[in-house]
């Protein structure tokens, strides 16, 4: 996991929000037929249950949640974390 900069854990009174970009590298096809990635839902809960204990007690915490998937010429996820103390 990288991380720009030094981020601090939300105490257990704060609240969250979270906005997360998943870039996946551009789709192969089989016979014509696009291959799907994951549900956008499904990568949330995985990346929140991630994020829990490192960087937030509870994901109870998060109190606004914004999800976006792309494509691009590389793959990365990019997690944006504001804390309201």
């Amino acid at each position: 996991m990288m991380c720009k900069g030094q981020i601090p854990k939300a105490g257990q009174e704060d609240e969250v929000l979270i906005s997360i970009r998943y870039a996946f590298p551009f789709p192969k096809t089989s016979r014509g037929k696009l291959i799907k990635e994951a549900d956008v839902d499904n990568l949330a809960k995985f990346t929140l249950d991630a994020l829990s204990g490192l960087f937030y007690d509870d994901d109870g915490q998060v109190v606004g949640l914004s999800c976006h998937k792309a494509y691009a010429e590389n793959g990365k996820t990019e997690v944006h974390m504001i804390i309201h103390r």
